[in-house]
């Protein structure tokens, strides 16, 4: 919840500082002549179009982020892992002899290792995809973005090898060479495999929770922006044609403004209902 309202807070002063820097622009456009203004709609429809650029890099990254992300969710689907387990237990009950069902115990799990780590490789390439593509926003078109939400299988990694130490224990155990095939492969899966399913469908929940979410914020400040810039266009013409037009926008941004100004309020009362304090707050404290 707090983490929701730090990228609200962010999005919403984002928004009020364009529009409080395109007010005071409009302002001074008010008392240039017609060739200044003349320039400076050039040098925005430059703008305009070098954020094309931007937005034509972005869609490509998003296409690769897609990409990598399907690779990840089927690596650690319930599914895949579900084809990994029933055909461990058929060689497993289907062993004549004890190595043969140790063997099978050991197939099992590095096969499961081999998808987790698959999916942390895709987890890498995308965080990697994302930061790069927020640098660019941030760096050629001054965006104030909140810092992207990066997900880490590192903690199911962990869990996953402690189950697989368990495991190896449980394989190499005297007691499991001594107990009926039948007794060990059911005592196996409800120790050691119930608790991989758990593992994967948390990790798989996690990223697919990661992956509908990751990108909406830089997504929002993308159309965001994009408006901006063709409202500034919008502007600079109405400049060159009447000042009295001019300040009707003029009237309409402050209104804008204070609207802004008033939900950063209500952030900064629901921050104080969760005894956090604001950024800016404490920044202005020190």
């Amino acid at each position: 919840m707090i983490s929701s309202l730090w990228n609200i807070e962010t999005l919403i002063s984002s928004r009020l500082r364009r529009l409080e820097k395109q007010a005071e622009e409009l302002q001074q456009l008010s008392s240039k002549s017609e060739e200044a203004i003349d320039q400076l709609l050039k040098q925005a429809q430059r703008d305009k179009i070098r954020y094309q650029s931007s937005i034509n890099a972005y869609k490509q990254s998003r296409a690769e982020f897609t990409a990598h992300g399907k690779i990840l969710l089927d690596a650690i689907s319930p599914a895949r892992l579900e084809q990994i387990v029933t055909v461990a237990r058929k060689r497993m009950t289907g062993a004549w002899t004890t190595m043969g069902l140790k063997e099978a115990m050991r197939h099992m799990f590095d096969e499961i290792n081999q998808q987790m780590e698959i999916a942390a490789n895709q987890s890498q390439e995308m965080r990697r995809l994302v930061r790069t593509i927020y640098r660019r926003f941030q760096t050629y078109h001054d965006m104030q973005l909140a810092e992207p939400q990066m997900l880490s299988l590192i903690s199911h990694q962990v869990e996953l090898n402690l189950v697989h130490q368990e495991s190896e224990i449980f394989r190499k155990s005297p007691r499991t060479t001594l107990t009926e095939q039948h007794f060990a492969v059911k005592r196996y899966f409800q120790t050691i495999v119930t608790r991989v399913r758990r593992i994967f469908m948390q990790a798989h929940s996690d990223a697919k929770d990661w992956l509908e979410t990751a990108l909406d914020p830089l997504t929002q400040e993308i159309h965001e922006h994009r408006n901006i810039l063709s409202q500034q266009l919008a502007d600079l013409k109405l400049s060159g044609r009447s000042r009295s037009m001019v300040r009707q926008r003029l009237t309409t941004l402050d209104r804008d403004c204070r609207r802004l100004e008033e939900q950063l309020a209500r952030i900064a009362h629901r921050f104080s209902d969760f005894g956090v304090f604001r950024r800016r707050d404490l920044s202005e404290a020190t």
